[in-house]
């Protein structure tokens, strides 16, 4: 019967063939459930014929009418889809679903366009036709890139590894890949960027999904951000000493982009914010110096030596590079405030009587604080 062409011709554009689900399909939309690379990628209700349908005779019967035998561009992108659709629906099942499917690509992406020159007269076609095709191959492969970088397939960390890690109010266990980083930025990235649960093995695959691709300042800066508001006072001996080694690689970032409007965003997003690292807490720019007596705080910190290496940066995002009269003037003004009428201890008056030396030997001539023989500004 399938013999006659005229007949197959028919039934390949014919919806005819009954899925688990109950829906009548054409061949050509539909799976071999003999492959075993089918099973762990797509949804068993939706994609293979029903039960009736799957003997070997029936099945190598529709393989001549369309019925899908290798996966292609198209099943990882069926994949994905189902994966995003069974979020809403069953998470869990959502997230194993997830987890095969990154698999298969670690071990698959790269095949799915191949590059290589055919054999036998494909080698003979002119050179402006390879090229042309060259072309076409690219735009569908970036295409195909890019739509499976925008669906919501990929398996990522739901909580923090850490209890001081910026962590975002989302906690899906599958988010879009171009919404993702590899775990390697985990302390860079946590505040705005999903974290892939896992790594990935695949080079290729993680230049194609855009995870080796430089951060944006925009998501240094919010890290910056939310690390300098739960971290204001870093007690944790295990905190401490994880800032002390990821903020120089923030900044290290940040300097990159000196000079570039990516910059200006940073400075807007941080601007009065606590994000200057002085080696136990972060300050704003206000509240410290480049270079000034150590003994001010806590009523403005130097910028330790570690940090000082990227005076570029800081001066540039604001931090002075030294105290001015109207600077201690405004020391002054500070301990008053939070004193709030109680006399200074000896280490705030010890700083009080400093600065008024300091300022003796101005030629400032403005009214300050001082303090009475209580030990109160006035």
């Amino acid at each position: 019967c399938l013999q006659d062409s005229s007949l197959k011709d028919l039934l390949r554009d014919l919806a005819f063939i009954p899925t688990s689900n109950g829906d009548l399909q054409f061949p050509k939309n539909l799976y071999d459930p003999r492959i075993e690379e089918f099973k762990s990628l797509l949804d068993r209700e939706e994609s293979f014929p029903s039960e009736e349908f799957r003997s070997d005779e029936i099945l190598d019967a529709l393989q001549t009418l369309g019925l899908q035998t290798v996966v292609s561009p198209e099943t990882v992108l069926r994949s994905a889809r189902q994966v995003e659709m069974l979020q809403e629906q069953i998470p869990d099942e959502a997230n194993i679903r997830g987890f095969l499917l990154l698999t298969y690509l670690e071990n698959n992406a790269a095949k799915l366009f191949p590059t290589t020159i055919g054999d036998g007269i494909n080698m003979f076609l002119k050179v402006s036709d390879f090229f042309q095709n060259q072309r076409s191959d690219t735009n569908t492969s970036k295409k195909f890139w890019n739509e499976l970088s925008s669906i919501c397939w990929c398996p990522v960390l739901v909580r923090p590894t850490h209890p001081g890690l910026p962590w975002p109010l989302v906690t899906t266990s599958v988010a879009p890949p171009r919404l993702v980083r590899l775990p390697s930025d985990l302390w860079l990235a946590s505040a705005s960027m999903r974290i892939l649960n896992g790594d990935c093995r695949s080079t290729f695959l993680s230049q194609k999904l855009g995870w080796t691709e430089p951060l944006g300042g925009n998501i240094i800066a919010a890290q910056l951000l939310e690390l300098g508001k739960n971290t204001m006072n870093a007690e944790s001996k295990g905190l401490k000493q994880a800032l002390a080694t990821i903020i120089p690689k923030m900044y290290t970032i940040l300097t990159e982009k000196i000079g570039t409007e990516d910059l200006v965003v940073v400075k807007t997003i941080l601007e009065g914010c606590q994000w200057v690292w002085v080696g136990d807490r972060f300050v704003t720019v206000q509240d410290v110096v480049l270079d000034g007596p150590l003994h001010l705080a806590p009523y403005l910190w130097v910028i330790p030596a570690d940090v000082a290496v990227f005076k570029e940066l800081l001066v540039e995002l604001g931090v002075k590079e030294s105290l001015t009269i109207q600077d201690f003037v405004s020391i002054l003004s500070k301990i008053s405030k939070q004193k709030g009428g109680m006399p200074l201890d000896s280490h705030e008056l010890k700083t009080t009587i400093w600065i008024l030396q300091h300022l003796a030997d101005s030629t400032f001539s403005g009214e300050i604080f001082l303090p009475d023989v209580r030990g109160i500004l006035v």
